[in-house]
């Protein structure tokens, strides 16, 4: 049987929906948020309120012609590194994704209801329900030695170190305000200031060191690997990673009036109200200590009233309430980025927030100044510059950043983009990035929500830079998540519709009836997914039949060469044999042209004479000379062995050059021996560009210059001597040159 019920809101709004009085509450609300076109949250019927879990209609007290009142209630979602969870308009949770990642809420389903806050790790979910309990899913700890006795820190019991259970800890998960998580560990503040932690020791997941300074806690913050927290007192106690935050014994006395704490992925930064940033954390293993691998401990902002604090790794920016901006650390990699020089910080001017992109040493900084203006620095790669389109940089109304770009929002709805070029090209959606009111970003890919609730991407597909088959799902969107490598959009009927890598939560098909679409959205998804398909395969039809008649042009011009040049060795072949049956022509016989005679006996007469006179002028000058045996040696050797001429060309080379420094040295000694002879020193110095008078050959003692005629003959012996070797070497090249 039929019953028609009217939902109204809080505003007055209203709309009646007909409603079978078999059908359940939860088919009631979406039918409800389809007509009304939001999310709803409590239903308040004449019987009180209705939850999902009322069964059907007439089972919750439901009659035809009833009024409900509806909350109006927004959803949310949170994202792990691969997974999403949604908090449904009723206070219920739907999941996807992956399973070991939190996308697989199955076995507690059944507590997931009235839930107000999920907080997610890389690889688990907590959620926070309204009465103050907390309900975990995913992979809470890795694979290491688990510690299951329960813990808190409240706690008087020496408990051992190790990873810390969830469900050891749940009894004592009552009152709790507020969850944070770092990668791998949780840590939940109750209403006394107390704090109960759980899953991995080296993430903060077990504070049993830290127990009896976990008091009057009134705000935890999270770095990748550790905790801090923040006490009424204004001091600070650490735990987790101690080369990443978890250990701040070296800067506890700098951490007093502490305002607030910001976490990063190496370490924290607390803000003091003397206005000092106090770093603790940051610590590269891949360095070494001479290299300077953590940041300044504490450095002076000068500023009062520190408001935002954007950091990572080596480098930090501080802006106080009245946009001033206090900036230091070398920022990355030093080669490929780009430094603030002192007058561009003098004129940075009021800023109103700083955005930072990258990881480790390749992260840059985007600061929005409140003229709409955009400074960067940093990581040229990541964003740290933005020359490129610096002139576009203006009326910015909203910066964001994925791990590897920015995106700028400007105030006519255009959209500027920059950093690594896949991650920040813009090509495909240019004609349509208008009208556009906010941006959101996985690790490599932007989504912007434009003002009719249509969505557009770009950036690397495989981070969620291109819709696909989702594109037309993507109406009236109100709000855009994001994790890794994938994009969940929320409607304005509650209902979400994902894009991106697959097992990262862009495939949502499975689970498309509890995210809220309806049939005509498993309608238009099919439709587009065909139309993909088609066209994909269309494309690689096309691309097989290039590739067909590329192989197919290629085989029919190797067959044509082939052909040509069979036709070329069989006419070959013909005409040699056509040459081979011919008879041969006699030729006359060739005249042979007469031999010319060479004179008689020149050759042997110029050998003759050169060695005729070669050897008396040796003999004459070989008399008189202690060298006149390995003369004639030489000339009857050269005679009778044409072949080691060469070898004694070489070998009288090298001779000459000996002699030369020994007659040098004797010269000396002789000239210091006897008073009488005297030798210019400035002579001597310059001996080593001299050259013999009476011959070719550098001589560096022939500098000398006696002026006593009693030792004339040391000057004698010298010229002698050179005159041997000139004359042997003369004849040695006539006689094998010749």
């Amino acid at each position: 049987m039929a019953i028609s019920v009217t939902v109204t809101l809080l505003s007055g709004i209203q709309a009646t929906v007909l409603m079978h009085e078999d059908e359940t509450v939860a088919d009631l609300r979406r039918k409800a948020q389809a007509a009304l076109q939001r999310p709803l949250g409590k239903f308040i019927g004449t019987s009180g309120t209705l939850s999902s879990t009322s069964g059907t209609l007439v089972q919750a007290g439901v009659r035809d012609g009833d009024t409900i009142t509806a909350i109006q209630q927004t959803v949310a979602v949170a994202a792990t590194r691969s997974a999403f969870a949604l908090i449904r308009a009723d206070g219920t949770v739907m999941t996807w994704g992956r399973c070991r990642d939190g996308g697989d809420s199955s076995a507690v389903q059944h507590q997931l209801f009235d839930v107000q806050q999920i907080q997610a790790s890389d690889s688990a979910f907590a959620a926070l329900r309204g009465d103050g309990k907390v309900v975990a899913w995913g992979n809470l700890t890795p694979d290491n030695i688990f510690y299951d006795p329960p813990f808190s820190s409240d706690s008087n019991d020496d408990e051992p170190r190790g990873d810390v259970r969830f469900e050891s800890v749940q009894s004592q998960l009552r009152d709790v305000m507020h969850i944070q998580a770092s990668e791998e560990g949780f840590a939940a503040i109750k209403a006394d200031g107390t704090v109960v932690t759980w899953g991995s020791e080296i993430s903060g997941g077990n504070s049993s060191t830290v127990r009896n300074g976990l008091r009057d806690v009134c705000c935890i913050a999270a770095a990748g690997r550790a905790f801090a927290a923040l006490r009424r007192d204004g001091s600070v106690v650490t735990w987790g990673d101690h080369d990443l935050g978890g250990c701040s014994d070296y800067v506890q006395n700098q951490l007093r009036d502490v305002l607030h704490i910001k976490g990063s992925k190496g370490g924290f930064g607390a803000v003091t109200a003397s206005g000092h940033v106090v770093f603790w954390g940051f610590y590269n293993r891949e360095l070494t200590e001479d290299e300077g691998d953590r940041l300044l401990e504490t450095f002076d902002t000068k500023l009062q009233n520190v408001q935002q604090l954007q950091h990572f790794d080596n480098s930090c920016a501080a802006v106080d309430k009245d946009g001033h901006v206090a900036i230091w650390g070398p920022c990355g990699d030093l080669r490929k980025s780009r430094s603030l020089s002192g007058l561009e910080r003098q004129q940075m001017g009021e800023v109103s927030c700083i955005q930072a992109s990258g990881l480790f040493y390749s992260g840059a900084f985007a600061a929005l100044r409140k003229d709409g203006t955009v400074v960067t620095w940093g990581f040229g790669p990541s964003g740290g510059d933005s020359t490129a389109v610096q002139h576009q940089l203006t009326d910015v109304v909203q910066i964001q950043a994925s791990y590897r770009a920015f995106a700028a929002l400007r105030s006519d709805g255009t959209v500027v983009s920059w950093g690594e070029k896949k991650a920040s090209d813009t090509r495909s959606v240019q004609s349509q990035l208008h009208g556009v009111k906010a941006i959101q970003a996985s690790h490599a890919a932007f989504a912007a929500l434009r003002e009719d609730g249509s969505v557009l991407a770009w950036g690397l597909k495989n981070f969620g830079g291109c819709t696909g088959a989702a594109q037309g799902q993507l109406k009236d969107v109100i709000c855009i998540q994001a994790n890794e490598a994938a994009f969940a959009a929320i409607r304005a009927d509650g209902s979400v519709v994902t894009w991106g890598r697959r097992n990262f939560g862009g495939d949502s098909q499975e689970v498309s009836k509890e995210l809220g679409r309806s049939t005509a959205d498993a309608k238009i998804f099919a439709q587009a997914l065909a139309e993909a398909n088609a066209a994909a395969e269309a494309k690689a039809k096309m691309a097989k039949a290039r590739a067909k008649a590329k192989a197919k042009a290629k085989a029919k011009a190797k067959a044509k060469n082939k052909t040509r040049r069979k036709a070329k060795t069989t006419a070959d072949t013909k005409k040699v044999l056509q040459l081979r049956k011919r008879p041969a022509a006699k030729r006359p016989a060739a005249k042979k042209p007469a031999a010319k005679r060479p004179a008689a006996n020149s050759g042997r007469e110029l050998k003759f004479e050169a060695a005729v006179f070669t050897i008396c002028g040796t003999v004459f000058f070989s008399l008189l000379s202690a060298t006149l045996l390995s003369a004639v040696a030489s000339v009857l050797f050269t005679m009778l062995f044409p072949g080691i001429g060469d070898i004694l060309k070489h070998f009288l080379r090298y001779s000459w050059m000996q002699h030369t420094q020994w007659y040098a040295c004797a010269s000396e000694r002789t000239c210091r021996r006897f008073p009488c002879i005297y030798a210019s020193k400035t002579s001597i110095a310059q001996s080593n560009t001299t050259m013999c008078s009476n011959s070719f050959v550098p001589c560096t003692h022939t500098s000398l210059y006696i002026h006593t005629p009693t030792h004339s003959y040391i000057h004698i012996y010298i010229y002698i001597d050179i005159y041997i070797y000139i004359y042997i070497y003369i004849f040695i090249y006539i006689y094998t040159e010749i």
